[in-house]
C-alpha cells in the first residue's frame, strides 16, 4: 500500500483529522486530477489567500486565488 492509500485508511487518525486529510486529497484532485478551478475552490475557506513565495504571485479571497489558479500550477503543472 503507498502512502496516498494509506490516509485514506488509517485507523489511528481522529474523525477531525481524517476529515482534514479527505479534504486535503479533494482539493488535491480538484487542482491537480481534474484541472477544476471551482472544484478546487470548494474545498477552501471562505476568504482565502494563497502566494507563491518563488515568484510571489497568488491572491486574496476567493475572486483572487480563484483567478490565480488558472494561470498558476493547475493548468502548467505536467500530468504525472
Amino acid at each position: 500500500m503507498n502512502a496516498q492509500e494509506n490516509v485514506g485508511t488509517n485507523t489511528s487518525l481522529t474523525s477531525s483529522q481524517q476529515a482534514m486529510a479527505d479534504l486535503w486529497e479533494q482539493h488535491l484532485r480538484g487542482e491537480f486530477e481534474l484541472r477544476d478551478v471551482d472544484k478546487t475552490m470548494e474545498t477552501m475557506v471562505a476568504d482565502p489567500s494563497n502566494t507563491a513565495i518563488p515568484v510571489m504571485t497568488g491572491g486574496v479571497g476567493g475572486d483572487e486565488c480563484g483567478s490565480s489558479i488558472p494561470n498558476g500550477s493547475s493548468r502548467r503543472t505536467p500530468r504525472i
